[in-house]
């Protein structure tokens, strides 16, 4: 006798869709429920609008956080942005500095091959003194 039953749940699966669905929402109780009273549903709602207002001041502290990290962040990028502005600005007077030197040794070179003596000894340019 089961049989024929099996079957035709089997041959109609809206069925089976509608009692899962059904069941899952609530719709059909596993168990008998009760009513609930009006005091139970007051205080239902009341718990409800307290874990609301729970859920909106923690959205709100993490806005502030993510609003604190931001700012960090962007305090960072700008400190790093001038370390490498100086050491820009660094390495291009020593560019310079070295340029300098440079030229001073390649006058000093002419001079020592034009038979300048003093030229000769004299020491090598330090790019340091250019600074």
């Amino acid at each position: 006798m089961t049989q024929p039953l099996m079957r035709s749940v089997v041959t109609r699966p809206w069925i089976v869709a509608l009692v899962l669905a059904s069941s899952a929402s609530g719709a059909i109780p596993a168990v008998a429920q009760a009513t609930p009273d009006r005091q139970e549903v007051e205080a239902t709602r009341q718990l409800n609008r307290e874990t609301a207002r729970r859920q909106q001041i923690t959205l709100m502290e993490a806005e502030r956080q993510y609003q604190r990290d931001i700012a960090a962040y962007d305090r960072s990028i700008r400190a790093r942005q001038r370390a490498v502005a100086i050491g820009n600005a660094q390495y291009r007077h020593k560019r310079h500095a070295y340029a300098a030197a440079m030229a001073t040794w390649r006058e000093q070179v002419a001079a020592c091959k034009a038979g300048k003596r003093a030229a000769c000894r004299a020491p090598t340019p330090d790019p340091a003194s250019f600074l």
